[in-house]
């Protein structure tokens, strides 16, 4: 608990590198990644904010990657980590992403068992409520 409790002060300390998303048409929790390239430190952002929001009960996210245009292999596995464990409690996560921009998608086919990946976050509503 109180490991729960540092990381949402670190969280909060920090600049954060994404926007909040708010739609009527879904419940799910939607943001945005700014920096046009991610590694290792948003990989560390990424993971202690999903797990203090799947901490809280959230199950399904939308993230949208739309303006990144590099993310490294830590950052794709922080959201695979986060979106394996939301599998196991009835949770997903469904990426707004062009694959052809983000070559790493692209060649990851196989990450369509455990992500979906939508081009538009329009498409990623529609994804989420047709599961």
């Amino acid at each position: 608990e109180e490991a729960i409790n540092n990381s949402i002060k670190k969280q909060q300390a920090d600049e954060n590198p994404f926007s909040f998303i708010r739609r009527d048409d879904t419940d799910a929790t939607i943001f945005r990644v700014n920096p046009l390239r991610v590694s290792i430190e948003e990989a560390k952002k990424i993971k202690d904010f999903m797990s203090v929001n799947i901490h809280k009960g959230h199950k399904d996210f939308i993230i949208d990657l739309s303006t990144c245009e590099f993310m490294d292999s830590t950052f794709l596995g922080a959201i695979i980590i986060a979106a394996k464990k939301l599998m196991k409690e009835g949770g997903k996560i469904i990426l707004v992403a062009l694959p052809e921009k983000l070559k790493v998608l692209h060649a990851l086919r196989e990450l369509n068992k455990i992500l979906k990946i939508a081009c538009t976050l329009d498409e990623a509503v529609e994804e989420l409520k047709s599961i």
